[in-house]
């Protein structure tokens, strides 16, 4: 589960800097800059597309769940957590007038769920923007 949890946030992290290095002028070296996850959210915090979205609210609850684990390998996941990433997910399906709904069986499979939505629509954003 801990493996799980870390991809999918290494993959918003790639996701979330290419986002900011097409958002920003050219000739920033971001890869020097070695912001952490958390700065790099507080860069896009009010990018209206991101927040339109609540992408940034489950990308903030992805990065504290990673967080937790990070610092405790018996740590578990928080309903809470869960219940608001499903709220995010629900949310986005609305944004995006999505007619189907998804039904996830469980707390790492919501993770998931959310990884790859965030992943499409920043990696459709970028897309069109490049």
């Amino acid at each position: 589960m801990i493996g799980r949890i870390l991809i999918c946030h290494l993959l918003i992290e790639h996701y979330l800097t290419k986002f900011i290095e097409l958002e920003t002028p050219k000739g920033y070296n971001w890869d020097e800059s070695r912001l952490t996850f958390s700065q790099k959210l507080k860069l896009v915090n009010k990018h209206s597309i991101l927040s339109k979205f609540h992408l940034i609210e489950g990308m903030t609850l992805i990065n504290k769940i990673r967080n937790r684990f990070s610092h405790n390998i018996k740590a578990k996941i928080i309903s809470s957590d869960i219940t608001s990433l499903k709220k995010v997910i629900i949310e986005f399906q609305k944004q995006v007038n999505s007619s189907s709904e998804i039904v996830i069986s469980g707390d790492i499979e919501i993770i998931e769920t959310f990884t790859t939505f965030a992943l499409s629509f920043i990696a459709g954003y970028c897309s069109k923007r490049h």
